[in-house]
């Protein structure tokens, strides 16, 4: 794992409906994702912007979530949650109205799991606390390929298939095996079809 900045192009039937900005940082007590989204065109009238960051340990090959947290920030509305570890679990905070103490299994926040899905291929329930509600990812790869990116014309990397138990939403994620497996595209589907893609833009190292 190496600090990084990055920022993504999300698009929908070849559209650019949205730029994200992302940076990985090393800290004295752990390290923080940073993720910052914001909508383009029409989708400004409708959706402002969306924030999700995480502060995670990464000790012995093994992650924990010290703090979470997600805004997302509407025309008319704002949805905000607060994940924290306490007592050797976490807690989560909606709204600043509704607690929810998440049982000692789930250690982790979606953000991580989503950014190093690569360390999680074939472990069948991976317990995450996504927004608040506890949920079971599994993880699988599925390719090796080499595709073209602003990292070059034949960037290496794995396809990861991403499941979420119960839902009908997975996501592919096509990590640069010689960038320390940086997340270079993403696909989300729900069932068979494709909702929307991400494709990396910038990347530098931090």
């Amino acid at each position: 794992i190496e600090p990084y900045l990055a920022e993504y192009k999300f698009t929908k039937n070849s559209i650019k409906f949205a730029e994200s900005k992302h940076s990985l940082k090393k800290h004295e007590l752990g390290w923080t994702i940073n993720s910052s989204t914001e909508p383009s065109g029409i989708l400004n009238l409708i959706y402002k912007k969306r924030t999700e960051n995480s502060f995670f340990t990464f000790n012995d090959d093994i992650f924990k979530t010290i703090e979470y947290s997600f805004i997302n920030y509407k025309s008319d509305k704002t949805k905000k949650v607060i994940t924290r570890s306490s007592n050797n679990g976490l807690v989560s905070t909606i709204n600043d109205i509704t607690k929810k103490e998440h049982s000692k299994e789930y250690l982790i926040d979606r953000l991580v799991a989503q950014l190093f899905g690569y360390k999680f291929i074939n472990l069948d329930n991976i317990q995450v606390v996504d927004k608040g509600r506890e949920r079971n990812y599994s993880f699988k790869q599925i390719a090796n390929e080499n595709i073209p990116t602003i990292l070059g014309d034949s960037t290496r990397t794995i396809v990861v298939q991403k499941n979420i138990i119960g839902s009908k939403r997975k996501t592919l994620t096509w990590y640069a095996v010689e960038y320390n497996y940086l997340p270079v595209k993403i696909e989300q589907y729900r069932l068979s079809k494709l909702k929307f893609s991400a494709h990396i833009i910038n990347y530098t190292k931090n």
